[in-house]
């Protein structure tokens, strides 16, 4: 659940994790012995009279050349994560059980109430998805769609992580042993990765209030998901009745939904700002490399027990890739994407739950502490896909719309929506009157009928010209 309260946390592995690892067969301080047996490369078990011969003959059949059609389509293997989630899923039990069938009718109840309230304070159309009650485990598994989507471009970049330097000495290694050992790294990137991702979505999902909470649209289409044992957690110290807080909590997922169904570019522009972060992505292993000379540099790499006592005191989080990327402009845009987003969905939730909320006041303060306390878009983003961003800043957003609503009116603000040329920029959100002043602007435009006022001259010049006959012609008056 969230620490600190109304907040999320994405911790350490917990228990189950590591008794997963014992019953895979795992020993304390041995990484080798999943892959190849207990005590393999010491000597006490399964060690024959040539280590080296065992090693080699291990990596071979641990890592030897896949099998025709057996290579995946993509870094990160989709089913391979979906396992890993519903294993995790599994182990939690009773902790993420499915939600009571009552839940489901408050939260369809709930969501139809804010649906008609919504319709007052924002010009875009309702979504038409129903409420529903999930549990942690369904979020897990109905947003892992969305998740591999924006997790595999950068985690890709790990696939092309260099084999990390063992240091002048290494060249004196057996060509076997090295070529072995880069495939380890490469396959065992990988595995990492796919590990690395399921966690990060299981520790999301029990935190996680709905289906695109945080301002990404991470549910599928057409369905308004509350996690109400999570819901209920969260609001357990707000001392608000139940029912209030989820007409409340339903309104903002209807808000979200509205704008993901009427705005049809919103959610691609996420999706591709990662991926452009992504295009320019690769892995500094600066840091591993320094770790790997530090731990290796002057060992006899002829001598095996050496080297495989080395490597099995290896930290797998000091060689662990790190991403960065050349295309760190996409950053801001996504920033200011997402607190557009749930800035935007602030504002109109408030306008429309004020006067019949007593509560709506505590309510929106109580969002506002979970995101400051850690519950935002950067941190699951980072954890899941590797793309670090900062806080987005959606207390300006809110400022932003706040004013626009009051400057030109709700049509005029939600028009904003109808392209991303016409959106606010980041740098918008922090100069917010220079945004409604270029709306001002434009709605001076707007009654400007060019066609109109082409038609206006051309009637006055006509009015003002004199016949040519009357001035070649002119009239005697003396006659």
């Amino acid at each position: 659940m969230s620490n600190g309260g109304f907040g999320f946390s994405f911790g350490n592995r917990d228990d189950d994790d590591r008794d997963d690892d014992n019953n895979r067969g795992g020993q304390p301080g041995d990484p080798f012995s999943f892959f190849f047996g207990p005590g393999f490369g010491s000597g006490s078990q399964g060690g024959g009279a040539n280590p080296l011969g065992d090693m080699l003959s291990g990596f071979s059949n641990l890592f030897g050349p896949p099998q025709s059609g057996e290579e995946p389509d993509s870094f990160i293997d989709p089913e391979a994560v979906r396992k890993a989630v519903q294993s995790r899923i599994t182990r939690m039990g009773s902790q993420i059980a499915k939600p009571a069938s009552k839940d489901a009718a408050a939260v369809e109840e709930a969501s139809r109430l804010a649906e008609l309230w919504l319709d007052a304070t924002t010009e875009l159309a309702t979504s038409g998805a129903k409420g529903t009650a999930w549990s942690a485990g369904d979020y897990a598994l109905n947003s892992l769609p969305f998740w591999l989507r924006v997790a595999e471009p950068a985690r890709a970049a790990v696939s092309e992580t260099p084999v990390l330097g063992l240091g002048g000495d290494a060249q004196g290694a057996p060509g076997e042993l090295m070529g072995a050992m880069q495939q380890f790294m490469r396959r065992q990137n990988a595995v990492m990765e796919t590990q690395r991702v399921a966690e990060a979505v299981v520790q999301l999902s029990q935190s996680i209030v709905s289906g695109t909470d945080l301002g990404l649209p991470a549910a599928p289409a057409n369905t308004l998901a509350i996690m109400t044992r999570t819901f209920r957690d969260e609001i357990s110290s707000l001392d608000i009745p139940d029912q209030e807080a989820l007409v409340y909590v339903c309104a903002r997922e209807a808000a979200r939904q509205r704008l993901f169904k009427n705005v049809p570019w919103l959610a691609e522009s996420i999706v591709s700002s990662v991926e452009e972060w992504a295009a320019g992505a690769y892995v500094d292993t600066s840091h591993a490399e320094q770790y790997m000379r530090d731990n290796f540099d002057g060992a006899n790499m002829e001598n095996i027990a050496e080297i495989m006592q080395k490597m099995q005191s290896i930290d797998p989080q000091e060689i662990a890739p790190r991403l960065v990327s050349a295309n760190e402009n996409a950053v801001p845009r996504l920033e200011a994407l997402i607190a557009l987003i749930e800035g935007w969905v602030d504002v109109v939730v408030t306008e429309a739950v004020t006067d019949r909320l007593p509560n709506a006041d505590k309510l929106r303060a109580a969002f506002k502490h979970r995101r400051n306390s850690g519950g935002t878009a950067a941190t699951a983003l980072e954890a899941i896909t590797g793309c670090a961003i900062g806080t987005p800043p959606i207390d300006g957003a809110i400022t932003l719309w706040e004013r626009t609503t009051n400057a030109v009116g709700a049509a005029r603000r939600d028009a904003c929506w109808e392209h991303p040329d016409l959106a606010p920029s980041h740098e918008d959100i922090e100069h917010p009157a220079r945004f409604i002043d270029r709306l001002l602007d434009d709605s001076i435009d707007a009654d400007f009928d060019p066609i109109a006022e082409i038609e206006e001259l051309e009637k006055k010049l006509g009015e003002s010209d004199v016949d040519p006959e009357s001035r070649e012609n002119p009239t005697d008056e003396g006659d």
